[in-house]
């Protein structure tokens, strides 16, 4: 939750309270309910307009679960070299995806946009070659 005087990251960078939702996933696969677990723990640190979207979308966190998920399973499944071209590919993916979702006028369109990138992306992970 942001704090009284707290505005929303409109940077696009990476947010840390979104990093943190998905290292809480990254940490076990074990099943869903391990995943939504920590990533209760971690909807507390959302600032950005995305993040505070999806914390309160149960349907969005469910396609950000997913999208982990698969991120980590195709990763797992790379060799090194591959593995690190992966996450640069992601993490220029998750920058453009940030700073793209947070500019939407209204939620209605931020939800929308945030669907779209997340459905999207994992299509394209689950596509990629071993």
């Amino acid at each position: 939750m942001l704090r009284p005087n707290q505005q929303p990251n409109e940077k696009g960078d990476p947010p840390t309270a979104l990093r943190d939702r998905w290292s809480a996933v990254s940490y076990s696969i074990l099943g869903a309910e391990a995943q939504w677990g920590k990533l209760a723990e971690r909807y507390g640190k959302a600032h950005t307009r995305v993040e505070l979207l999806i914390c309160r979308d149960s349907h969005l966190a469910a396609l950000e679960v997913e999208m982990v998920s698969i991120f980590h399973q195709t990763l797992s499944r790379l060799p090194q070299d591959a593995q690190l071209a992966l996450q640069r590919e992601h993490l220029a993916w998750f920058k453009n995806y940030s700073r793209t979702c947070n500019q939407s006028a209204d939620d209605v369109d931020r939800a929308a946009c945030v669907a779209n990138y997340l459905s999207q992306h994992t299509a394209e992970l689950s596509a990629r070659p071993h």
